[in-house]
């Protein structure tokens, strides 16, 4: 016995010595990997504005600018794992980030609202091929007592991606590098990505699963075809009135799912190997897991994106003090995870999770009030405290969540369990961006005349001081709370509603002189500025309290998840 324990231990430090000398340098090029990927998802809020007024596009436009990414990682994610397992992680990894590469290149030539869509569905695609190869890639170079340092990494990676993204955002934004406005952001990923490209070739090694799982491809589809009809009338309902094909839709996606259930069920009892694997469903811990996933993670991308949108449109933040106020709660999370990932996650398990959940339900509150009580007039400096606190709970959330949630599976199902989790993960991305961001549009609109009417008063002074006639004055002012209005939910921010083309020649015919005109024109505009930051206020703070909620909800379900994480239940016991 003795004998065959020492020629195991002298097999194991052969493997150890026989490690891939390329394996540090390969760390390198597979992390570039997963720093654009995160990179992409907190670098193009802040310049989601510039976006708007550049191409033309309206609110909704920007919703699937960002939901189109993640609907597509997510749809392809557990695919493209497969993909690794079975055709070679180092050839769909290189395929992924060339991919990625070229999506990110079209995002900056794209000329219209649809084509940068198109091409942010390619980029989530992409890195929904390219990013499960990751973890494959490391655990196949590096022999065991090394993995745990290598993916110790990641914790960096993720917090300076986190921190760095809405900073370097408003900074190539607001910089305009060579006088390509927000274009920068994704074309930084082009030389990056091609660098990655070029090593992976001599430094990466091939690997495959001895037993990958097949393909479902019919699962797939029907997941993608389901998560478009709940999703895609969500977003556009708004922008068209909410005719009645948008509640049919969203209605018959609920069979859509039933079948892709039933559908998943038969393969997986003809011995196929199913999407989702089903026998997690039966796991209530693990079905908790994903409830809260979806609800923490819907908050938490749809604040990013109200938020860079109120403080530029709303407050009038340049794209840079806006990246630099939302950076404060990405340093937060910085911290937090720090502190989470290093001795408080192991020891205390889900109480830090709830202890985060926690301080974010009373940041964002404690930014709501403070909102409330500076009105329009907030400044960064009073909002930091709160987004920083807020983003310390995130981090506190985020490092032990799927740890915590992936306990209560047995390890036959971990890997499953793992990519479904993920999945779920951006599905929960893309809901925020559609429901949450969606109400936050309607509020807009909703305050807009309100918001007109409460800051006429300069213009009805200037109207006076011009000895407009009274007649006059009324439809005047009228006109200006119809164009406030319609400027808050013009589908083309780029283009001027008729209503306020009609203003302004109204303005001109009304006014004795052109001086006097002017000054009328100053006066509209001095109160179209007061409309538009006092509408999205009011409209920020209703879908902050909604944020309060997610991230309540996300504390009071906690309770149903395992109380350690994986890896420490055996210690707690």
């Amino acid at each position: 016995m003795s004998t065959q324990n020492e020629t195991a231990e002298r097999a194991a430090e052969e493997r150890e010595e026989a490690a891939d000398p390329r394996r540090w340098r390969a760390l390198i090029v597979v992390m570039c990997a997963s720093f654009m990927n995160l990179l992409d998802g907190s670098i193009v809020n802040v310049a989601t504005p510039a976006i708007e007024k550049d191409l033309h596009t309206g609110y909704a436009a920007i919703q699937w600018i960002a939901a189109g990414y993640t609907l597509a990682f997510a749809a392809i994610l557990i695919t493209g794992g497969r993909l690794g397992d079975i055709h070679g992680r180092k050839r769909m990894f290189t395929l992924g980030i060339l991919g990625f590469t070229v999506a990110s290149a079209l995002c900056g030539l794209a000329t219209s609202g649809g084509m940068l869509i198109g091409s942010r569905v390619l980029q989530g695609a992409c890195a929904a091929v390219m990013v499960p190869q990751v973890l494959g890639v490391i655990r196949d170079m590096f022999p065991r007592r090394e993995q745990v340092v290598a993916l110790a990494m990641y914790g960096p990676v993720m917090g300076l991606a986190a921190v760095g993204g809405p900073v370097l955002g408003g900074l190539i934004t607001q910089g305009d590098l060579f006088g390509l406005g927000w274009r920068p952001i994704f074309f930084v990923n082009v030389p990056v990505g091609l660098a990655a490209f070029l090593a992976t070739g001599p430094l990466l090694r091939e690997s495959r699963s001895p037993r990958p799982l097949r393909l479902d491809l019919v699962g797939m589809v029907l997941v993608v075809v389901a998560l478009l009809m709940l999703i895609a009338p969500v977003i556009e309902g708004r922008e068209h009135g909410w005719p009645l094909w948008t509640f049919v839709c969203m209605a018959a996606s609920l069979p859509v799912f039933a079948v892709t259930a039933v559908y998943e069920r038969r393969r997986d009892r003809a011995g196929g190997s199913p999407l989702l694997e089903l026998s997690l469903f039966r796991n209530r811990t693990y079905l908790a897991g994903l409830l809260v996933t979806v609800i923490f993670f819907a908050g938490m991308a749809a604040f990013f994106l109200v938020f860079a949108l109120y403080l530029q449109i709303g407050l009038g933040y340049s794209t840079l003090r806006t990246g630099l106020t939302i950076g404060a709660w990405a340093l937060g999370t910085a911290i937090g995870g720090a502190a989470a990932g290093g001795s408080l996650g192991p020891k205390y398990g889900r109480k830090v999770l709830q202890a985060g959940a926690a301080l974010m339900t009373l940041a964002v509150a404690a930014t709501v009030l403070t909102i409330q009580h500076y009105g329009a007039a907030v400044t960064s400096m009073e909002l930091v405290p709160s987004l920083t606190a807020a983003g310390v709970g995130m981090g506190l959330v985020l490092a032990p969540l799927f740890d915590i949630i992936l306990a209560g599976v047995s390890d036959r199902e971990i890997g499953s369990g793992s990519g479904m989790l993920n999945a779920v993960n951006q599905i929960g991305n893309t809901v925020g961006v559609a429901v949450v961001a969606t109400l936050f549009f309607t509020f807009i609109g909703q305050q807009a005349a309100t918001a007109a009417t409460d800051s006429a008063a300069p213009v009805r002074a200037a109207l006076t001081a011009a000895a407009v006639p009274s007649a006059q004055q009324r439809s005047i002012l009228a006109d200006f709370s119809t164009c406030s209005h319609d400027e808050a939910v013009n589908k083309d921010q780029g283009r001027t509603p008729p209503s306020c083309a009609r203003l302004a020649r109204e303005i001109r015919s009304s006014a004795g002189s052109p001086r006097e005109a002017a000054a009328i024109g100053r006066a509209v505009g001095a109160a179209g500025t007061e409309a538009t930051g006092t509408a999205f206020t009011a409209a920020v703070k209703r879908t902050l309290w909604i944020e309060v909620g997610l991230f309540g909800l996300t504390f009071v379900l906690a309770w149903l998840l395992p109380r350690r994480a994986r890896g420490h239940v055996a210690e707690a016991a």
